[in-house]
């Protein structure tokens, strides 16, 4: 009789790329961008009808009193629409950029865990150094005690834990800068490309067959 292999099937690999966004959020942002539309239309929509430029998309949706306040600007990834950014760029570069501002967030996690860590170390073996002096006050001036409390600070590793603790922090605050000057290009990035995706919608033989302008901002 056949016995049944006891391995573990693997789950298949899926084809394609990973999902970026869930369908789940993608619903959420069409409807609050469809709900903003609708309701700023009469104040917006001859100006977004008349686009030729990136730009122009920028000073249209600024028509609308505190834009930047409005759930799809300030909740959601539409908020890159408002983004200022003049250089050209394409799908590809913006890849390039998210990948390196992932890796500068993954970076700046595990140094701030590090520090952390370390930092918590040395404030145990300070304190449990800072007792011991304050347990031997009375006899500090002796000599003797004086050389047991540096050994003692060398065995527990204050001094170097502390220049560790300093240099982690260093590292990190580092990281921390280059992963926000990341953001700001890759929100720049993409904000000029959606925006220049609007433009050639609007300039689409389509819209002016059908007039139905409002649907670019479904799949965003």
């Amino acid at each position: 009789m056949l016995k049944k292999s006891t391995k573990s099937k693997k789950p298949a690999k899926s084809l394609g790329r990973d999902e970026a966004i869930t369908p789940r959020d993608l619903l959420d942002r069409y409807r609050s961008l469809k709900h903003f539309i609708d309701n700023h239309w009469g104040r917006i929509g001859l100006d977004l009808q008349r686009i030729r430029k990136p730009d122009d998309v920028i000073l249209a949706l600024k028509l609308v009193p505190g834009v930047e306040y409005c759930v799809p600007f300030r909740d959601q990834q539409a908020r890159c629409f408002l983004a200022v950014g003049e250089i050209e760029t394409d799908q590809i570069e913006i890849r390039r950029t998210r990948k390196q501002r992932d890796d500068a967030r993954t970076e700046e996690l595990r140094l701030s865990l590090e520090f952390n860590s370390v930092w918590q170390r040395w404030h145990e073996a300070d304190t449990a150094l800072e007792q011991t002096i304050s347990y031997f006050e009375k006899v500090l001036t002796f000599y003797p005690f004086q050389v047991l409390l540096f050994m003692l600070a060398k065995e527990l590793g204050v001094g170097e834990l502390w220049k560790n603790s300093n240099h982690l922090d260093a590292s990190h605050r580092e990281a921390s800068r280059k992963r926000q000057e990341l953001d700001t290009v890759l929100l720049s990035q993409e904000g000029w490309f959606a925006r220049n995706e609007l433009v050639k919608f609007a300039k689409n033989h389509l819209y002016a067959q059908y007039g139905e302008f409002r649907e670019i901002f479904g799949p965003f």
